[in-house]
């Protein structure tokens, strides 16, 4: 059994612990590190290369001074450093930040994931984990339902009939990897990730999570139906 390494990063020492607490009794999780700021997330993502960075979006730049103008956390340059330095990492936010701008600005920058703190993590938050772990994207429902919100004006778009399977797929079943959901398929996992690579280009973006957004505003799939748009 694989053990998903995971480093935690979030200035509220509670939510911290809360977090430490829900996945240390997952037997496939490890802790390999927590901080609550910019300085500290680089220092842990550059001494452990963590499998999962779970990120909050609101911290300090700098542990121990004072916050304010000259101390602010810039989350999106820290993603593409995340990416960057440690190219196998996933990326999980874990926010208060309710605002599809937000959103798509995060999946934009490369996340895999996004949990709200009143989501109730002691059901979604493990799972999450290994959704992204494995390569998939996991969204708390109440992102996944704004994020479903049709574009004002949908721009003349498709995908293919297995285009969209595939990416149905992934999102009704976050949990299972690409080799899974390719068996399911009844395709090769290379085959899987050739369509996943030509959603992308077809798409203009360059990730699963920033896919599926997409995807479900222009309407061609429903990341909350476990079954295919009719």
């Amino acid at each position: 059994m694989a053990v998903i390494r995971v480093t935690i990063l979030d200035d509220h020492p509670l939510i911290q612990h809360g977090i430490q607490s829900l996945l240390s009794d997952s037997q496939d999780i490890e802790i390999v590190g927590a901080g609550g700021s910019g300085e500290e997330l680089r220092r842990l993502v550059e001494a452990h290369h963590p499998d999962v960075v779970l990120l909050d979006l609101n911290m300090p730049e700098q542990a121990n001074a004072k916050r304010g103008a000259g101390n602010v956390f810039r989350p999106f340059e820290a993603m593409a450093w995340i990416i960057n330095v440690s190219p196998q990492t996933r990326i999980l936010v874990i926010s208060q930040h309710f605002d599809l701008t937000t959103v798509e600005r995060a999946a934009s920058a490369g996340v895999h994931g996004y949990l709200l703190k009143d989501d109730r993590l002691t059901e979604h938050l493990a799972d999450a984990v290994r959704s992204v772990y494995r390569g998939g994207a996991y969204f708390s429902a109440a992102v996944s339902e704004m994020l479903h919100r049709p574009l004002s004006k949908t721009p003349p778009l498709s995908l293919t009939n297995r285009q969209l399977e595939v990416l149905q797929s992934i999102c009704a079943s976050p949990n299972q990897s690409y080799s899974e959901h390719a068996a399911k398929l009844g395709i090769e996992e290379n085959t899987l990730r050739n369509h996943l690579r030509a959603i992308f280009e077809r798409l203009d973006v360059n990730n699963l999570a920033a896919a599926i957004i997409k995807a479900s505003q222009m309407g061609l799939i429903d990341p909350t139906n476990p079954g295919m748009k009719p």
